[in-house]
């Protein structure tokens, strides 16, 4: 998803970022980023990060059992609603 949004904004820009992370991986600095191409990674990384935080909140509200999920639940005028201090700590 994040990499798609890059390309839909600027393939080539999207091209550089991910070869600058390629190259940030095997330990390699020397691609120097604008500060435009700077604002992207930083925008990728929050997709990124967002993502990753979503699917492990997917996660554990599927895996966890009955008895657990009704603690961070409180069933009220057929709709289900999750304390938010409760889910908070959960997410976290």
């Amino acid at each position: 998803m994040a990499y798609e949004w890059l390309m839909s904004y600027n393939e080539r820009r999207a091209n550089r970022i991910i070869n600058y992370i390629r190259h940030i991986h095997n330990g390699d600095e020397r691609i120097i980023l604008n500060r435009f191409d700077r604002d992207c990674l930083i925008m990728f990384h929050k997709i990124i990060d967002d993502l990753y935080r979503w699917s492990i909140l997917i996660y554990r509200l599927f895996t966890i059992n009955h008895e657990q999920l009704m603690e961070y639940k409180n069933i009220h005028g057929g709709m289900t609603i999750i304390d938010k201090e409760r889910f908070e700590n959960f997410y976290q």
